[in-house]
């Protein structure tokens, strides 16, 4: 599986150009990988973690360009989400870029809410992001 992975986020690197090797090894190798398969071929996974005890980070989801816009996206995270909740999690977060608006437009439409902007540097360059945030059912209200 570390194989099928790695090719499809070297295959997607304008997406993902920080995304390593190692890293991508121990998500697999930690449980931290939900896969979307065609046949044999792995075209989709979402990388998560857990962020604190209750509170679950959506870390990346890629989906091969051959297969996107039919869905899977939507069904790796609902996937996600059923995992979140089975931990016991309160809350999922994630960053998205700024500039990533079709990101953007997909997490509000999976009910994620923008709760703050932020800035990070990867490899030199300066990124503005978004932080979204969605609650389990449990929840009520968001915490600034």
């Amino acid at each position: 599986m570390h194989t099928a992975i790695i090719k499809l986020f070297q295959e997607n690197k304008d997406i993902f150009p920080h995304i390593r090797t190692d890293y991508l090894k121990r998500c697999v190798d930690g449980g931290r990988t939900i896969s979307y398969y065609h046949g044999n071929t792995i075209v989709g996974v979402l990388i998560w973690f857990q962020y604190r005890k209750s509170i679950m980070k959506l870390e990346q989801i890629l989906v091969d360009s051959k297969f996107r816009g039919l869905g899977i996206s939507k069904l790796l995270f609902l996937h996600f989400e059923v995992l979140a909740k089975a931990r016991v999690t309160s809350k999922i977060i994630l960053w998205v870029r700024a500039s990533n608006t079709q990101a953007i437009s997909f997490y509000r439409k999976m009910g994620m809410h923008q709760t703050d902007v932020c800035t990070w540097n990867e490899q030199g360059t300066r990124i503005d992001g978004i932080k979204f945030e969605k609650l389990s059912e449990k929840q009520t209200s968001f915490e600034v």
